[in-house]
């Protein structure tokens, strides 16, 4: 009778422990209404901040959203994640300390595993927003956050994959090229295994142009994998399968420029032709502005410029002819001077840079 009732003064004072130590992380993460607004004014904008005389964001909203990020109150921790990514630009968040920013970054990732779609969805975003700011995250907590998307690049939830395919595109390029070549790699599993069937829906197929989009973002050197790609990117752009309001034959002609460089033989001709064959048409000319008037871009020129560099002489000189073409048939047809700056210009000085480049090489 002594062992029982010793055995259950044990389990007990466990239990009170426990019971205790939760209650200490509970009342820790208890914020008051006045600090939930003030995380919900941050979110609103910087307008409804003047507009309410609040003081402006600083690094004590840091220390508000590590709070918030552990709060009981899901809301309260999806606010967090949204004022992360209202301040993430801030030039204070720079002069926050090193290993707060990771105690942040961590807590943002932890809400991955939440299993609630909104909070999961910004956490990502929060996280794809300090990514692009250099030097705010950490490599450990790079490969955290891509190792997450990876799980869910492979998940039958799109919801998940679209998740995934937008935080590739936010932290693709910023990790190493081995971390790279596992999100391609990641990324055309997900394709395989998830194809656009008829009667897919607008998730499903949102989803797939996400993840494709984020192909157009990588830069792979490693030779077979940016064949495997360039392969994707001239099939989607000879067809209009897949296309939706996030991937269109613009993005595929960007992603086939990305990985132009790594191509040879036959394949390198192909890829070439694609991106000639699009000079001047009329439907990939873009704004890259949002909400503005701005001159016109082009896609197609926006890829051929990129790749001018690694162009033979040739090359060069087959691009040259029909870019002077179609411009001259802008400027017969009227169109404003700045636009056809703007399609033209930044080409025909890439070429004419690379021409002058290779005169230079002794033959």
């Amino acid at each position: 009778m002594r062992c029982v009732g010793y055995a259950w003064f044990v389990v007990a004072a466990v239990c009170m422990t426990g019971c205790l130590h939760e209650s200490a992380v509970v009342s820790d993460s208890l914020m008051s209404r006045v600090e939930g607004d003030r995380l919900r004014l941050i979110v609103s904008g910087d307008y409804q901040m003047e507009q309410r005389n609040a003081p402006p964001v600083g690094p004590i909203d840091i220390d508000l959203s590590l709070r918030a990020l552990v709060s009981i109150d899901l809301e309260l921790r999806e606010t967090a994640c949204l004022a992360v990514e209202a301040m993430s630009s801030q030039p204070f968040f720079f002069n926050v300390a090193a290993e707060k920013r990771h105690e942040l970054a961590m807590r943002l990732i932890a809400q991955f595993d939440s299993g609630r779609g909104d909070l999961c969805a910004y956490a990502s975003r929060a996280i794809g927003s300090m990514a692009q700011e250099e030097g705010l995250l950490e490599r450990r907590d790079l490969h955290s956050a891509v190792t997450q998307a990876q799980e869910w690049a492979l998940s039958s939830e799109f919801e998940s994959r679209r998740r995934a395919g937008a935080l590739f595109i936010d932290v693709g390029n910023i990790v190493d090229e081995r971390t790279r070549q596992q999100v391609a790699h990641c990324v055309l599993e997900s394709l395989e295994r998830y194809p656009i069937e008829a009667g897919d829906g607008d998730g499903a197929r949102t989803a797939n142009g996400m993840l494709r989009l984020a192909l157009t973002t990588l830069e792979i050197e490693d030779r077979h994998l940016a064949e495997d790609l360039a392969v994707i990117f001239i099939s989607d752009i000879e067809s209009d399968e897949h296309w939706n309001f996030l991937y269109d034959p613009g993005a595929a002609l960007g992603g086939l420029g990305s990985v132009f460089a790594s191509l040879q033989g036959e394949l390198r001709s192909a890829a070439l032709r694609t991106m000639r064959d699009s000079i001047g048409d009329r439907e990939l000319y873009f704004m890259p502005t949002s909400g503005m008037e701005s001159p016109y871009q082009h896609h197609g020129h926006e890829a051929l410029a990129y790749i001018a560099r690694f162009l033979t002489i040739a090359e060069v000189e087959s691009i040259a002819r029909p870019a002077l073409a179609a411009r001259r048939r802008a400027e017969q047809a009227g169109e404003e001077e700045s636009d056809i700056l703007g399609l033209y210009e930044r080409l025909e000085k890439s070429l004419a840079t690379r021409r002058a480049t290779l005169k230079r090489i002794p033959e």
